[in-house]
């Protein structure tokens, strides 16, 4: 009986050390991601299948002009802006939205170019339990991309003066000379 008591103890005393290295591990796990989710300069947004917020980065409440309030949970519907209902029903068709080029129009402020990527979150079972919403600004980019236009017309142009004035020269120092 003894010999039982103390086996028995053994196996439990390893039971609790892998439950607190496994907890520990999770814990660790959850920190990682969490500090991934809330440093990511693009805005992440998860809902649950009917569009309500259940996770969002400080990126993600800015871009769509939602305010972290405690009262009630946020929705996607209550983001102006985009169409979510047509892009959770072609989520839900069974597409996925990879780097599409949309314009997010946020009352009182100018439309904001984004890249939209979006998937359907299964679990198991192959039941919804949601949707994942990635935007990323574009509008430094369409910036960069304007001022980059500018100066190939602009340089473009110099080239086209340049042989403008090689070829007015040209003809001008023959006469010159005669």
């Amino acid at each position: 009986l003894g010999t039982l008591a103390v086996l028995g103890g053994i196996v439990l005393l390893f039971y609790i050390q892998n439950y607190r290295f496994s907890k520990r591990m999770l814990e660790d796990t959850q920190a990682l991601a969490a500090q991934v989710i809330h440093s990511l300069p693009a805005a992440l947004v998860v809902t649950d299948p009917r569009g309500v917020i259940s996770l969002s980065n400080r990126s993600g409440l800015e871009m769509l002009g939602l305010s972290a309030r405690d009262e009630a949970p946020l929705s996607l519907h209550d983001a102006p802006s985009l169409n979510w209902q047509a892009l959770m029903d072609e989520l839900d068709d069974g597409a996925v939205i990879l780097e599409r080029d949309m314009d997010l129009f946020r009352s009182g402020a100018n439309p904001l170019p984004v890249s939209l990527s979006a998937a359907k979150i299964i679990g198991s079972g192959q039941v919804s339990l949601g949707y994942l919403f990635i935007l990323r600004d574009l509008g430094e980019i369409r910036k960069l991309q304007k001022q980059l236009r500018q100066s190939e017309r602009l340089s473009a142009f110099g080239n086209l003066a340049a042989g403008v004035a090689h070829e007015i020269r040209n003809p001008l120092s023959s006469i010159k000379g005669y």
